[in-house]
């Protein structure tokens, strides 16, 4: 029992503090569907490009690095990975089921460790 909840913290705390989700979508349908506020873009040139407020110009995808009036254009096909900012929402309840699932799972199994002991004879 500890093993399964040891494996389930593992496994979903790192998903519930990462601020950003990969998408396994093309680089123009995310940024269509979604229309997310910011976008981080892994490159071929092994360079990581963060553009805020970005949309598909033609074959590129065109934004503003953080803390500049600038534009920068990045062509599609240049694009491995796209990721987007996870809501804050989501990122909390998905924290709070991790807590409640945790102090559920933590009960259970102490209960099942010492009911026998604390039993009356």
């Amino acid at each position: 029992m500890a093993r399964v909840v040891l494996a389930c913290l593992v496994l979903v705390l790192p998903s519930a503090c990462a601020p950003w989700q990969t998408r396994r979508a093309l680089p123009q349908a995310v940024v269509e569907q979604s229309q997310p506020r910011s976008v981080r873009l892994s490159l071929r040139s092994d360079e990581t490009v963060v553009l805020l407020h970005p949309r598909v110009v033609g074959d590129s995808l065109v934004g503003s690095p953080p803390g500049s009036r600038a534009t920068r254009s990045v062509a599609l096909d240049e694009i491995l990975a796209v990721e987007v900012r996870r809501n804050p929402v989501e990122r909390t309840a998905q924290l709070g089921f991790l807590v409640l699932g945790t102090t559920v799972s933590a009960t259970i199994l102490l209960a099942l460790l010492l009911g026998p002991l604390l039993a009356p004879p």
